[in-house]
């Protein structure tokens, strides 16, 4: 099944620039600089517990159908002193791996949707934090993404050392996007 087909083609247009011009419209904040949402999902991505510590450095996403044929607006990691513990009920990871995670998405190129590649490759996920919490690093300004088709079971977490949990834990990340999810239309 090919998730890459052009997902912008949905977007709403704003002149003729389809999903880049939508991203980047006002950009990509709502009245007031508030940052546009569209739709919104969380995903966990799991990080297992093993006796003696983790020393894993890479884990994917797990594969998220209800994602497919939608284009990405936004993305957050969420730290732990904002979000403690996940849905599942697993934590978060901690501060220190926090600062040590680096986030690759691999996505088709979007001057070339049938190129498939990791164009977003072992960014700090710090960068996509925008939450100040007085103990986890952030960024004041995250960037915007204009409509990217990501492919999840490819995309993954990097850990510049082994995170060390004995027990099970969850890296955080809220998906702003558009699109029908899980369709082709």
């Amino acid at each position: 099944m090919n998730q890459l087909r052009n997902v912008g083609a949905g977007l709403p247009r704003v002149g003729n620039g389809g999903a880049a011009a939508y991203a980047a419209s006002s950009s990509g904040l709502a009245p007031g600089g508030i940052r546009a949402i569209n739709k919104l999902t969380l995903i966990e991505i799991p990080i297992p517990g093993v006796a003696g510590g983790q020393t894993g450095t890479q884990f994917n996403f797990p594969d998220q159908p209800q994602l497919r044929y939608t284009a990405l607006l936004g993305l957050r990691v969420y730290p732990i002193g904002a979000v403690p513990t996940a849905p599942s009920g697993t934590a978060n990871i901690s501060a220190n791996n926090f600062k040590q995670c680096f986030l690759t998405l691999f996505i088709a190129d979007p001057q070339n949707q049938s190129n498939q590649g990791e164009y977003i490759y072992r960014i700090p996920v710090v960068k996509f934090n925008d939450i100040v919490d007085g103990t986890d690093g952030y960024c004041y300004n995250v960037y915007p993404f204009v409509g990217q088709a990501i492919i999840y079971p490819q995309s993954y977490v990097t850990f510049a050392v082994g995170p060390a949990n004995i027990t099970n834990t969850s890296v955080i990340v809220e998906v702003n996007y558009y699109g029908t999810p899980g369709t082709t239309s």
